[in-house]
């Protein structure tokens, strides 16, 4: 049975710069408000409405950049990145010297593995602003991803002494060229508490290492049993080795600690659904939905679920409301086939 939907882990090590304030009126403009009306919704993950909102400032103004930035990070956020990158080209079409509108444009093109074109956005940012902390964290991000770890440390260090939290970015770096490992940011982190090792278990579950996520969140939980996301994030790594029964003991525990996190829910809908629990499975995803109604992913599930059920009508229903909230189309109605013909 195909894997229906694979959510991301919840936590990143670097975010998405929203932005506002860079109108020149001394008052606030309703373009902005609306904006950050907007950005309260991407805050509570309303991608879509958070869209409509943006739409709305840009009718008003559609000369302000904020809106066209913010409006692409949402458009990221439900996959569309050419799109989001649309956006971030209208922002520096207006704006030339927006760091900020490169340094998004950057995540884009790294979500869509154009990597060049990637760092070439986080250098320009960069130089447009010599001072930009985040410019030089992601751009370190991506260079270790790469395997470039000289400059991934030349970067590191930069954007500590600029002013990023050392508490979630905290790096020791080897003082011996020759003991570096190339590929891995982590082999150079040397975790300081629970938080240090949470976000270096994500680091090695994006890079696809799963059994040494599982060992850094096995550490986490040491020092911290009660936090549930701990438990989310080492049940995805599980899931991600098929080791299905430990991911949903996982996700139970998570749920126990925090049951009012959508996402996890719906990670152990996914859980049920690749072991053949179709029923468990979409009473998950109903959950999920109940706990977050413009949860795209967790429609798509749900959609998957019913379609191996046989239960097309409600299958297409959620088809519908998954892709108005920005699934794709064809990639989700060719997984609703596979579901089908393994019923």
């Amino acid at each position: 049975m195909s894997n229906p939907v694979r959510l991301a882990l919840g936590i990143s090590v670097l975010v998405w710069i929203l932005v506002l304030g860079c109108g020149g009126s001394d008052g606030v403009s309703d373009a902005e408000v609306i904006t950050r009306e907007g950005i309260s919704f991407v805050n509570q993950e309303n991608f879509e409405i958070a869209i409509e909102r943006f739409d709305q400032a840009l009718s008003l103004d559609a000369d302000f950049v904020p809106a066209w930035i913010d409006r692409g990070y949402a458009y990221e956020k439900l996959g569309q990145y050419e799109r989001a990158i649309e956006d971030y080209k209208q922002a520096i079409s207006l704006d030339p010297e927006n760091a900020k509108a490169y340094n998004n444009r950057g995540f884009a093109y790294r979500d869509l593995g154009q990597y060049q074109l990637a760092l070439a956005d986080y250098d320009e940012a960069i130089r447009l602003d010599p001072l930009y902390a985040d410019g030089y964290a992601n751009r370190s991000q991506l260079h270790r991803f790469l395997g470039n770890d000289a400059q991934a440390a030349e970067d590191f260090g930069l954007a500590v002494e600029l002013g990023i939290d050392s508490d979630e970015l905290e790096f020791e770096l080897e003082n011996s060229e020759s003991q570096r490992v190339a590929n891995s940011a982590a082999d150079t982190f040397v975790p300081q508490d629970a938080e240090s090792y949470l976000r270096r278990g994500i680091t090695y579950g994006e890079a696809g290492q799963f059994d040494l996520a599982i060992q850094d969140f096995d550490k986490v939980i040491q020092l911290n049993p009660n936090l549930a996301v701990a438990y989310n994030n080492r049940g995805l790594a599980y899931a991600s080795l098929n080791q299905l029964a430990s991911a949903i003991e996982d996700y139970d525990e998570a749920i126990r600690l925090q049951s009012n996190d959508s996402r996890t829910f719906a990670n152990r809908g996914i859980a049920f659904f690749n072991q053949g629990a179709l029923e468990r499975a979409v009473e998950d995803f109903v959950e999920a939905i109940r706990l977050n109604p413009d949860f795209a992913n967790a429609f798509a599930g749900r959609a998957l679920a019913y379609s191996a059920l046989g239960k097309d009508d409600e299958s297409e229903q959620d088809v519908e409301r998954a892709v108005s909230l920005g699934i794709d189309r064809i990639q989700l109605e060719t997984d609703i086939e596979s579901a089908r013909s393994d019923r």
